[in-house]
């Protein structure tokens, strides 16, 4: 089995069209099968977080990538990455997706902890309904700081398009997934969590209580809260405030500058 390099630039091609058909339809299915009943499908909201999104998905694309590829270029020359290229490109790729998931999840984490972090991640908490369009509320700042973490995920794994291509596909699916106001059944929820984030579990991370934001880092994979001590179980998610505190400013102008800000929770 093969793995053809053309396929990776026919899917980055159309990742960004992919995503906003991917939380369209979970926007559908959650207003069918809401997890939060309190939680509106409020066009204005929804709209301003794409709106958002699109200006993340710009400053990426011409800006964050560009620095991300000199960086890689550089490190690649120095360290070709850890998986041997002489193994099968499928293990490779699963391999990848651990490591590559892994590091994902340390720097979610940092994201909390590091205050400065936390003021351009903070943007991305402070929707006070959290549905699809949640996954693509993302400050264009805290896309630029990850271009940090993006570096050490080639440096670690090597530049490989079967586990670039699988792992991107899989946070793809999983990021709209998990934020969906999408309830599931109660017994497909519970299987799913043993090794996947689902809405119900990601709806903690997402609480005004700050020990629970503080907990439930994984974006692809449970287990890792698991290993390292910061899952947290609370239900029934209808019952879970979401947002932060104080609550911040929902106008896009806002959004935008709330990171240079002083306030209680990200000085």
């Amino acid at each position: 089995m093969t793995f053809h390099p053309d396929l990776a630039l026919e899917f980055f091609r159309y990742r960004t069209a992919l995503t906003g058909l991917w939380v369209v339809l979970l926007l559908g299915l959650g207003a069918w099968r809401t997890l939060r009943p309190a939680s509106k499908l409020e066009p204005t909201r929804v709209l301003r977080n794409f709106a958002l999104g699109g200006i993340t998905e710009v400053i990426q694309h011409w800006v964050a990538a560009p620095v991300l590829a000199i960086l890689a270029g550089a490190l690649l020359e120095i360290r070709p990455g850890l998986l041997p290229s002489e193994w099968p490109w499928a293990v490779r790729a699963l391999l990848g997706l651990l490591l590559l998931d892994g590091l994902l999840y340390f720097w979610h984490r940092l994201n909390h902890i590091i205050p400065f972090l936390w003021r351009f991640h903070r943007v991305h908490h402070s929707d006070p309904v959290m549905d699809a369009s949640t996954a693509v509320r993302f400050h264009p700042g805290e896309f630029l700081l990850a271009t940090a973490t993006s570096t050490l995920q080639l440096w670690v794994v090597g530049f490989d398009p079967a586990t670039y291509v699988l792992y991107d596909f899989c946070v793809m699916l999983a990021v709209p997934f998990h934020h969906a106001n999408l309830r599931l059944p109660q017994g497909w929820d519970r299987a799913i969590q043993s090794l996947l984030i689902t809405p119900e579990l990601h709806a903690i991370h997402h609480s005004v209580r700050a020990e629970e934001t503080n907990s439930n880092y994984g974006t692809i994979f449970s287990f890792w809260d698991r290993i390292f001590g910061t899952r947290k179980l609370r239900g029934p998610a209808a019952d879970i405030e979401i947002g932060v505190l104080p609550a911040a400013r929902q106008e896009g102008i806002d959004l935008l500058i709330s990171p240079f800000r002083r306030t209680p929770d990200a000085s």
